[in-house]
């Protein structure tokens, strides 16, 4: 991700992205650019994918969630693939990742950094199944 990425993701959706994440996703991209997908996902490190998602959950998003958080206030960054969302919120300099549940409906801060997440998501705990 480049400075350019995140003009575009910017420009397109009309916010102010923390510069924690930009620095931040610029490493992380940097460090998997031949491993894209290493975050399947959870954390998505191409610009039109952030639009996309951005766009959609803005444009479609459950009256019911409106109870729980105002989608509009969080930036996402990449999704489970069962209906769920982590995001961060553009006015929080700590960049603490937010789990946005469909079912049931709920909101939860799932790591207190975004580089927490990503370590959780790098590194996840052994299975208890191994």
């Amino acid at each position: 991700m480049t400075k350019d990425d995140f003009e575009q993701i910017e420009s397109s959706l009309n916010v102010e992205l923390p510069d924690n994440y930009k620095e931040l996703l610029q490493k992380v991209a940097e460090q998997h650019r031949s491993t894209p997908y290493l975050f399947d996902r959870h954390l998505l490190l191409e610009t039109s994918e952030l639009v996309q998602l951005n766009q959609q959950i803005w444009a479609s998003t459950s009256e019911d969630w409106s109870d729980v958080a105002d989608p509009g206030d969080y930036f996402y960054i990449g999704e489970d693939g069962c209906g769920n969302y982590h995001c961060i919120d553009m006015d929080d300099d700590e960049t603490a990742v937010f789990f946005l549940c469909h079912d049931p409906i709920g909101f939860d801060e799932q790591a207190p950094s975004l580089e927490e997440f990503i370590s959780q998501l790098a590194f996840p705990p052994p299975s208890p199944f191994d």
